[in-house]
């Protein structure tokens, strides 16, 4: 016997109908999947290029990637950034590089 009190997912019929029919265990939205759907559709950005209805917003996304990816790939680029965070904020949060 399999014991699931909850879970999170996406809504793919797939997984709904394994913990909704199979398992009989309470489905729930995972948050960050309904932020990024709801981030999705506010900004009408999409993972497709084809399908994007917003294409400032698209560049954008696509140059604060590249400012991450370069900070992260350049020692004096993460040293600065350390430093200027340091100062003007007291803390230092590491850049993630994530799509």
């Amino acid at each position: 016997m399999l014991d699931v009190l909850t879970s999170t997912s996406n809504s793919r019929p797939d997984v709904k109908r394994t913990l909704d029919i199979l398992i009989d265990a309470w489905w729930e939205w995972c948050i960050s999947h309904l932020i990024h759907l709801a981030f999705t559709e506010a900004f009408g950005t999409s993972i497709d290029p084809n399908n994007n209805k917003n294409v400032d917003v698209r560049y954008f996304f696509q140059r604060i990637m590249k400012v991450i990816e370069a900070v992260n790939k350049s020692k004096y680029l993460q040293g600065a950034f350390k430093e200027t965070m340091l100062e003007l904020l007291e803390t230092y949060l590491k850049l993630l590089n994530l799509p």
